[in-house]
């Protein structure tokens, strides 16, 4: 039985056959979500695609779109600069024209490939475990039913992206770990920046990628030393967001709808009893729906169950992250994926009084994943 800790990056390699297993799990990610190909655009795929001028240009269009917010087209300014998907879109434009049903299948493309690459930074994690373990982790990623709004949304690809290139740059700076190849290290600070023009909040993936060394045996000096170019990366992104969205603040519309906890009495408590919902879908995913807009969950007070049940929540995933850092155990890391994860989705709520959506529940099932493969393996014992 592997001990109850995650093994040195050192010692990790990847079998050949192995890639067999990652091709299988993303074939699978894949077929769970081929039948989407036959949908049509809805809610914000129109915005993001027939009513963005330059998606429209096709190809023409992408120098353009690395200069605006991401709602341009729609009068806002929300301060999201996000061009990656939207690049995306203007090369299916221009190969396919307005054809809802490869966007479709180019989403599913991309979330089988997530799979793929899931299972092999998974065996750079966890070398010393069968693949089997890794496994059963990206299957329970591939297959929990939180993830219909991201693969069946087109527009929700951002995430998609966001999430595979994240995994992109945490795959090559372990193999730069290993190897001291700087083509890997460079590998990893491209997809480091893809990440970013895909999301803003994959500026995280960098203290995950932290979190991850730290829990494969390096030494924080050694981590702070090593983390050094990806802040550059990111320093550099927000220069260029600054320079295209010339610096402009951010405009929170007046929009109940989407923004229903702008009031500073509801925000503080709303966004714990959110944490709380959050957990419950992440375990028990039923009763799923495509908006949480205005009063589908009202505004929490104090005194509410539901906010004192995540902030204990909360209290508890932290204590189990920091009694888990001396002895590196994989309750703390799986915690401390959760949490980092889950942040963008917290904060939303916390400063713009945004709602909660099932999309920011798309990277927080690896934490969950990875714990309950690791419950189940000391079930089943050695």
């Amino acid at each position: 039985m592997a001990k109850n800790t995650i093994s040195t990056v050192q010692d990790f390699t990847i079998p050949m056959k192995f890639k067999l297993w990652a091709l299988t799990v993303g074939m699978i990610g894949f077929l769970l979500y081929l039948n989407t190909v036959k949908n049509v655009y809805a809610l914000d795929d129109s915005n993001s695609i027939l009513q963005n001028n330059f998606v429209q240009e096709g190809i023409n269009g992408i120098p353009k779109l690395m200069t605006v917010d991401y709602w341009y087209f729609q009068g806002l300014n929300l301060g999201y600069y996000r061009p990656m998907s939207l690049i995306t879109f203007a090369f299916e434009k221009s190969f396919f024209g307005n054809n809802p049903h490869v966007n479709h299948f180019d989403n599913a493309l991309l979330y089988g490939l997530t799979g793929y690459l899931l299972f092999l930074f998974l065996m750079q994690l966890f070398p010393k475990r069968h693949p089997a373990f890794s496994f059963l982790i990206c299957l329970i990623f591939m297959a929990h039913p939180i993830h219909t709004e991201v693969v069946a949304n087109i527009k929700s690809r951002d995430e998609i992206l966001s999430f595979l290139n994240i995994l992109a740059m945490c795959f090559f700076a372990y193999r730069y770990i290993r190897t001291n190849n700087i083509r890997d290290l460079a590998l990893s600070l491209v997809f480091t920046f893809a990440a970013l023009l895909s999301k803003e909040t994959a500026m995280l993936g960098v203290l995950l990628l932290a979190f991850f060394m730290l829990y494969s045996g390096k030494k924080i000096p050694d981590i702070l030393k090593r983390i050094v170019p990806y802040v550059g990366v990111i320093v550099c992104f927000f220069l260029l967001k600054q320079y295209f969205l010339h610096g402009s603040t951010a405009k929170i519309p007046d929009d109940v709808t989407n923004y229903p906890y702008l009031a500073s009495a509801v925000k503080f408590p709303t966004t714990f009893h959110l944490f709380w919902l959050y957990i419950q879908k992440l375990i028990i995913p039923s009763k799923l729906c495509f908006d949480y807009s205005f009063n589908q969950i009202p505004a929490s007070h104090k005194s509410d169950a539901g906010v004192w049940m995540g902030i204990i929540t909360l209290i508890g995933l932290a204590v189990v992250v920091l009694r888990g850092l001396k002895n590196k155990t994989v309750w703390s890391l799986s915690a401390a994926i959760y949490l980092l994860t889950i942040a963008p989705a917290m904060a939303f709520v916390l400063l713009r009084g945004g709602i909660m959506a099932e999309r920011f529940l798309y990277a927080p099932v690896l934490g969950f994943a990875i714990a309950l493969v690791y419950a189940l393996s000391k079930k089943t014992g050695p």
